[in-house]
This record gives C-alpha cells, structure tokens and sequence, in this order.
C-alpha cells in the first residue's frame, strides 16, 4: 500500500484493524472447529495489533510522516500473509466452501453476485 498526498490516516489505520478484528474471528472460528492454529500466525496478528495501536496514539501528529507510511505498508503486508495463511489452512482442514466464506467475510466490500454465483456452485456440488 503507497499512501500519497491526502490520504486520511485515520480512515487506512480502521480499515487495517477492521481486517485485523475479522482475522481474529476467523482465528477463534478454527479454533472452536478443532483446528490448529500456528503459534507464528497468532504472535504475528497480536505484533499487528500493538502496531495498529502505536499508530492510534500517534495519528494527531505523524500521520504523515515516513514512518507512519512505513508502519501502515508494513501492516497492510502482514495482515495479507496472515489472511492467506489461515485461508490455506482452513481450505486444507475443512474444505474449500469454507475457506471460501471467510475469504468473502474479508474482502473490503461486500460480494459481488460473482462471488454469491461461486459459493452456490460449491454448494450444488457437495
């Protein structure tokens, strides 16, 4: 993620802990179905959360600095290994229709009628 001119750190900062909140249900999700969850995932999405809270407290007065812009692309990229990691686990553990649901629940707008014409042919075929 570049961040130009006149990006609104706030809004980039909530859209990467509404993310890091999804992948956090996602994680009590697999757990609750018996699956486990790397320990390397879990440290890693709590390291994002302390950085998603450096960010808050520093917002007022350094969103716009290069290390702010460096933290958020930073985040941006870990939460994106964290979401395909636990995708190809929950693909491997318990199928491709609900790998699937969670990869829609984490798309930043809702499904399209492409992705709902997907899931329904996944469920015609089970």
């Amino acid at each position: 993620m570049v961040l130009g001119s006149g990006y609104d750190g706030r809004e980039v900062l909530s859209k990467i802990e509404d993310r890091w909140k999804t992948l956090a249900d996602f994680i009590v999700d697999l757990k609750k179905k018996n699956v486990n969850v790397p320990s390397k995932i879990v440290t890693a999405l709590t390291c994002c959360k302390s950085l998603i809270n450096h960010c808050k407290y520093h917002i007022n007065n350094r969103s716009e600095s290069i290390e702010f812009q460096r933290i958020i692309t930073q985040l941006t990229r870990d939460v994106l290994d964290i979401e395909s990691s636990l995708i190809i686990i929950a693909a491997d553990r318990l199928g491709e229709k609900y790998a699937l649901e969670w990869s829609m629940k984490l798309e930043e707008k809702p499904p399209g009628i492409k992705e709902r014409i997907e899931v329904d042919a996944i469920d015609q075929s089970e």
